[in-house]
């Protein structure tokens, strides 16, 4: 099911796919919520720092890419373990993140969830975690449900 990648020449052709594939009709995901994706959401998901200390998103990552559709896919699983976001500036879990990571590829997709109603959400990114650190750092989170969200 993740195994596929979609192989296109320019960094204009995978933007197109997004705005036509994402952008055009929200996703539902397996226990319905409804996830928009906006246009300028690309450039965060899709292009990476130069540098960790930078954070500038100069460069096109084309590993992320590579594997746009997963999104969707990773959206649908209900098999895929759900993690409660980080907020790091106030150091806590924040379950109006949720975090969905598909293994053993370690692929990452987050949405952020509407205050009032988790079945409405937001494209954030998605990635591939690229250390061991990020990976346990992520499912150290506590398991994402809806009880949590109404707390």
């Amino acid at each position: 099911m993740y195994h596929s990648l979609l192989k296109l020449q320019t960094i204009e052709e995978y933007r197109m796919y997004y705005e036509e594939t994402y952008c055009a009709n929200p996703i539902e995901t397996f226990d319905k919520t409804t996830v928009r994706f906006s246009k300028r959401q690309f450039d965060h998901a899709f292009f990476s720092s130069s540098s960790r200390k930078k954070q500038d998103k100069s460069v096109f990552n084309w590993d992320r890419a590579e594997r746009i559709e997963w999104i969707g896919k990773a959206l649908k699983d209900k098999n895929l373990t759900l993690y409660a976001g980080y907020d790091k500036k106030r150091k806590r879990n924040d379950f109006t993140r949720r975090v969905c990571v598909v293994t053993p590829d370690d692929y990452v997709v987050v949405i952020n969830l509407n205050n009032k109603d988790y079945h409405k959400a937001h494209f954030v990114t998605a990635f591939l975690v690229d250390n061991n650190r990020v990976s346990k750092l992520i499912r150290k989170n506590p398991i994402w449900t809806p009880k949590h969200f109404y707390k």
